[in-house]
């Protein structure tokens, strides 16, 4: 298991990528929306789909969808984020149907590597960078993932 040393640092930048993420999602996706609201993206690489589905006090509930060109097989790649508005933090809470994983693993399954809650948080971060960067925002009816 980690000593207490690494599991802060790793806390520490976790939290640090999850505040990344609110402040870039913000721009993006502002909170002024209504729940349903829908902004779609056009990079180099494919179209990014950002959806408010749900709005409470204290948090909201955002889909981020990315859809690749490439062969039928190849499913676009989903992602539910926990947008906490007190604590300015965003957290990916569901990465193509697998659902969050813990902080501190009791059982950690095979598959999963030691930093993964990190890894989906830092790919957002890289997503929602490009986002801001290069993305072009698109008419609300040009993109439809269904």
């Amino acid at each position: 298991m980690f000593n207490r040393r690494h599991t802060s640092e790793a806390l520490s930048r976790l939290h640090a990528t999850f505040e990344l993420n609110h402040a870039r999602l913000v721009r993006l996706l502002p909170r002024s929306l209504a729940a349903g609201s829908r902004r779609d993206y056009q990079l180099a690489f494919g179209e990014v789909a950002l959806t408010l589905l749900e709005r409470a006090p204290y948090s909201d509930l955002v889909a981020v969808e990315l859809a690749q060109p490439g062969p039928a097989w190849m499913r676009p790649i989903t992602l539910q984020l926990r947008r906490y508005h007190d604590a300015n933090m965003s957290e990916v809470i569901d990465w193509c149907g697998e659902r969050t994983v813990p902080w501190q693993l009791v059982e950690r399954p095979a598959q999963l590597a030691r930093d993964e809650k990190w890894q989906w948080n830092a790919f957002l971060a890289e997503l929602l960078a490009e986002l801001q960067r290069s993305g072009r925002l698109l008419p609300a009816s040009a993109f439809d993932l269904s």
